[in-house]
């Protein structure tokens, strides 16, 4: 993912940036090595130490047609259909392209361990 990155020193978020999130089977709903482009909206870190296997970060990306489909969507959580205008969708760092959530979390740490916000979303209480 080399969308999160300007060529600028230091590095400066983009003003859109895109990430890798699993792609699942249609029957089976079984993990495939496909991935799917979504759009980035933002990446919250979880870097604690002593608990940092356990995969607590995660992202939010504009809902791509495919992320919606029925195998996807015990996975990638909607936030703010009922009440948004434009909903988007929670992925865990699990079903992020490996090499993403690397870049992600560099960029978190060089700054303070602050969240990556490309388009900051509305909180979720209506």
């Amino acid at each position: 993912m080399s969308t999160i990155f300007s060529e600028t020193t230091p590095p400066m978020p983009l003003t859109d940036a895109t990430i890798r999130v699993l792609s699942l089977k249609r029957r089976t709903a079984e993990k495939t090595d496909t991935y799917i482009t979504a759009e980035l909206l933002e990446f919250h870190p979880d870097l604690r130490e002593r608990q940092r296997f356990i995969f607590r970060s995660y992202a939010y990306v504009k809902p791509h047609p495919e992320l919606l489909l029925p195998q996807h969507a015990h996975l990638y959580q909607p936030c703010g259909e009922a009440y948004l205008a434009e909903s988007y969708l929670r992925i865990n760092e699990l079903y992020i392209h490996d090499e993403d959530v690397r870049e992600m979390l560099t960029w978190c740490k060089m700054h303070e361990l602050a969240p990556l916000i490309v388009h900051p979303c509305p909180l979720l209480i209506p």
